[in-house]
């Protein structure tokens, strides 16, 4: 081993880095809740996007959230989607039946020219509109 060398000049003091506070990221969407009915629960969740650091403050809040969904009855649910089925089965029915009868496209709406649908001066007066 050799002599060691001369004694170097003093380095400048080191710089203390600045803290950095920790920063969430956004929140993640919803997931889909537990059950169809009778109550289930849903889950979202978000992280850290910068962690503290050098002394910063740590991040305030959870990291998840819970909350309630699909409260309603599953009673209640299937009278409501039987309604629901019904009232889209008539509407369509309705629909063909004005269709079969000689119903006349006019721009988007369905136009019926039936006697039943006249006005007082014999010209055809429109049926309730149906979107296309």
């Amino acid at each position: 081993r050799g002599d060691q060398g001369p004694v170097g000049d003093p380095g400048k003091d080191a710089v203390s880095p600045l803290p950095t506070d920790c920063v969430w990221d956004a929140w993640d969407i919803w997931e889909e809740c537990s059950r169809s009915c009778a109550g289930g629960s849903q889950r979202r969740e978000r992280s850290v996007k910068v962690p503290a650091q050098d002394g910063g403050k740590q991040c305030k809040g959870l990291r998840f959230e819970v909350k309630d969904c699909n409260t309603i009855a599953c009673k209640d649910l299937n009278t409501r989607l039987s309604e629901i089925a019904n009232d889209t089965a008539g509407a369509i029915k309705n629909y063909l039946d004005r269709k079969a009868h000689g119903a006349k496209k006019a721009g988007s709406l369905l136009m019926e020219a039936s006697p039943s649908h006249r006005d007082g001066h014999g010209a055809a007066a429109p049926a309730p509109a149906l979107p296309l």
